[in-house]
């Protein structure tokens, strides 16, 4: 009985600390905006369009985390809101996390491309960032 009486003791003495520390003194506080349409994708067709990424040898690539085949594109925008421009915000490209086409542990999209393609195998554990 005593060590019932004990242990009972010590559980509402440790949930009197644990609210002591959860006091509420702060505010935080979420700010943000919702606008309208922001711009139009008007590269390629119907906003669709093609990055052509270079050949690289696996050689490159044999290290987690490496990187090879650097490729600069550019996504052109139309009927740009001033409020999608303006400040700091500007204008991001941004990758739904929950998309099929994105790897939801590195953030990086994911190579589904066909197993083989023209008779190449596909090349297995290699992502775009």
């Amino acid at each position: 009985m005593k060590k019932l009486t004990l242990a009972a003791g010590l559980l509402f003495s440790l949930g009197g600390i644990s609210s002591a520390f959860g006091k509420a003194d702060g505010t935080i506080t979420f700010n943000g905006r919702v606008v309208d349409q922001t711009c139009t994708v008007s590269t390629g067709t119907n906003g669709d369009f093609e990055v052509k990424l270079p050949t690289v040898n696996k050689t490159q690539l044999a290290s987690v985390g490496a990187v090879a085949g650097l490729t600069r594109f550019n996504i052109e925008l139309t009927g740009c809101k001033q409020a999608a421009i303006g400040g700091t915000d500007g204008v991001r490209a941004y990758f739904l996390p929950n998309s099929q086409y994105v790897d939801p542990n590195t953030h990086n999209l994911k190579n589904i491309a066909q197993t083989t393609v023209g008779g190449t195998t596909r090349a297995e554990h290699v992502q775009i960032q």
